[in-house]
């Protein structure tokens, strides 16, 4: 369906015509509980459309817009949808060929490649009276949640597939291959298809390949076959080629040539048909590339992996028998779950709700946290007491709930939450503007590796209630 107004086109798919008569009939329905009644149908008078006025007129629907029936092959006079649908056609058939799906197997893809065209084309800017948005924001008032988080389509990604009962040897991802942005959900889950089980999932926990799930080797199109791998793996999935008697020779290439991606070759095996590997050939290499690393790591992408020299000029300074250990008269506390906690198990690290905690035979230190806790509120003014028949109209109170968790050093810390879930995005807030500042760990590291090259002294301290300060 094409809106004449703004041409944003809504793109479905369905199995047969005629089933796409109750889920038109739905979303006429639904746009006219938004202010948007249809007044205008234009179509020809094929089956499927006689039925679906049919259904929009029946009691059930009682939707009354008026139909314009097109002539018999006349398709100007209803421009806009059949210049739409051959748009979207033709730009899904562009996308697969970029993505380099095999013609034989698009006819399996194709329906989600042309939804995927549908919605890209409505972030398409337009001008309107002199008002520039997207097409999809002059009818909705809104961009869509997934415009801050596209990807290319048909690009290649891990997705986690490991459960609690998941065995320790077994894989933990699977790759898949991204085919469209799943609806009702938030911005960042995507479409994943498995081409193993020809299913698709729909998730946010993606490790992406930064590459395509079909690639082209020598003019040919090769599909992805690293179906799985191990959680641990980050950016670089590789795979080990071992030489071993009776294989075949691996003749290198050229400098400039493409390598084949996700190799590593190690260096005793024979690079070319007339010349053994020479070990000293290059010993002006930097020293991080010679014994302590004799197998070359290569990216999909055929670049060599390599530490930054610097970094290890650094490492070589940090070895324990080059340093000195200074005696200082500090303690040194390391806190972990196995310290203080005064507890059976590692269970009862785990949150609790407020009627189990109560259940307990903790629950007089339990009423003590939950005291502290609403003390904190009152002391930094958390919340404003609000009598409920001045509440404004409309307006949405959340329920709470409590989380009583008992801490690794033994404390009993009791927190009341909202219950977020309870609001409506783009009624009660904007997806688009909201933010957690948390550190990344990544951060912690370099900050680590900085003391200890600084050979710095460090304090740590904990601010009860910190977040209530924010």
């Amino acid at each position: 369906m094409v809106d004449q107004f703004t041409d944003y086109k809504m793109t479905r798919n369905y199995k047969t015509k005629k089933d796409m008569v109750e889920p038109t009939c739905e979303e006429f329905f639904k746009w006219k509980q938004m202010g948007k009644e249809v007044q205008f149908l234009r179509m020809d008078n094929a089956g499927e459309n006689l039925k679906l006025e049919q259904r929009l007129r029946s009691k059930d629907w009682k939707l009354y817009p008026t139909i314009e029936y097109t002539a018999r092959s006349t398709p100007q006079h209803n421009h806009k949808a059949e210049v739409s649908i051959a748009t979207i056609v033709k730009r899904g058939r562009a996308m697969m060929i970029e993505a380099n799906v095999p013609e034989e197997t698009r006819y399996i893809i194709q329906h989600k490649a042309m939804e995927t065209a549908g919605k890209l084309d409505g972030l398409i800017i337009k001008n309107i009276n002199g008002i520039i948005k997207s097409r999809v924001e002059h009818w909705s008032g809104k961009m869509p949640s997934y415009s801050r988080y596209l990807r290319e389509w048909g690009e290649a990604g891990v997705v986690k597939t490991k459960t609690s009962t998941t065995p320790k040897l077994a894989d933990r991802g699977v790759t898949c291959m991204l085919v469209g942005y799943a609806d009702n959900h938030t911005g960042d889950c995507y479409e994943m298809l498995n081409w193993n089980t020809k299913r698709i999932m729909i998730t946010r926990d993606v490790l992406w390949l930064k590459r395509m799930y079909f690639g082209k080797f020598n003019g040919e199109i090769q599909k992805d076959k690293s179906s799985a791998v191990s959680q641990d793996d980050e950016n670089t999935v590789d795979t080990l080629i071992h030489a071993e008697e009776g294989n075949n020779e691996i003749n290198s290439q050229d400098e400039g040539s493409e390598k084949e991606p996700g190799i590593e070759i190690e260096p005793n095996v024979n690079t070319d048909d007339n010349e053994e590997y020479d070990e000293n050939k290059d010993t002006n290499e930097d020293s991080y590339e010679q014994a302590d690393s004799p197998v070359k790591r290569i990216t999909r992408y055929g670049r060599e992996i390599r530490s930054p020299v610097r970094l290890i000029e650094e490492i070589e300074g940090l070895l324990i028998d080059k340093v000195k250990m200074n005696p200082i008269s500090r303690e040194i506390v390391a806190v972990g779950a196995g310290i203080g906690g005064g507890f059976a198990n590692t269970q009862e690290l785990i949150p609790m709700k407020f009627k189990e905690a109560m259940a307990g035979p903790e629950k007089s230190e339990w009423i003590q946290a939950v005291a502290e806790e609403y003390q904190r509120m009152v002391k930094y003014k958390v919340f404003e007491e609000v009598e409920r028949n001045k509440v404004p109209i409309g307006a949405k109170i959340l329920s709470s709930t409590w989380a009583m968790k008992k801490k690794s050093n033994g404390v009993r810390r009791a927190r009341i939450n909202a219950r977020g879930y309870e609001q409506v995005d783009g009624e009660h807030y904007d997806s688009a503007n909201i933010a957690s500042p948390v550190v990344n760990e990544a951060s912690m590291f370099i900050i680590l590796i900085i003391i200890c090259m600084a050979k710095m002294e460090t304090d740590v301290h904990d601010v009860r209630g910190a977040f209530l300060n924010g």
